[in-house]
């Protein structure tokens, strides 16, 4: 299916994250914090555009992290804009290219944001809508600085597609 309610993009997530846990020792703290005015259930979304987030503060942000393990799914609206972050306090963009740089093997090179994007400007375009996708540092400056990545998609109240335009 094109859209799925964020009610089943929620739960597939979590048991994503469960599986994980299972094969981290110590585990990851995660929380979900959505908005009382979204409605789990009428409010829709492209299928499989949080469960990338959330796998990539996992493999590239916490699992190096050998205290704990903190990712936190945030949705809020604004307006017609339903905004999803996923906030990681793990090794920071930066660190994590190091690491990947530094493993066994060579170079690791992760297609993970190029395929995202690509996926959102074929979605914009089918669409007609403005899905946004962007990564900034949580904490700049700092050893851990963490990752937040963004994902801004138009309201939908319906998993026709249709807008709702307040």
């Amino acid at each position: 299916s094109e859209m799925i309610s964020l009610e089943d993009e929620i739960g597939y997530v979590s048991l994503d994250v469960e599986l994980q846990n299972m094969r981290l020792e110590n585990g990851i703290d995660f929380m979900i914090d959505v908005d009382s005015t979204v409605e789990l259930t009428q409010c829709f979304l492209p299928t499989m555009m949080l469960q990338p987030l959330v796998e990539n503060a996992i493999i590239h942000g916490v699992s190096s992290l050998k205290n704990k393990r903190i990712i936190l799914l945030k949705i809020e609206r604004v307006k017609n804009i339903l905004i999803s972050k996923v906030e990681e306090n793990g090794v920071g963009r930066k660190e994590s290219a190091l690491l990947r740089k530094n493993q066994k093997g060579g170079v690791h090179k992760s297609f993970a944001n190029q395929i995202m994007k690509e996926r959102i400007d074929i979605f914009n375009y089918l669409q007609d809508t403005k899905t946004n996708f962007y990564m900034e540092d949580v904490f700049p400056n700092k050893k851990y600085c963490g990752t937040r990545s963004i994902l801004t998609i138009p309201f939908r109240e319906e998993k026709s597609g249709i807008i709702n335009k307040l």
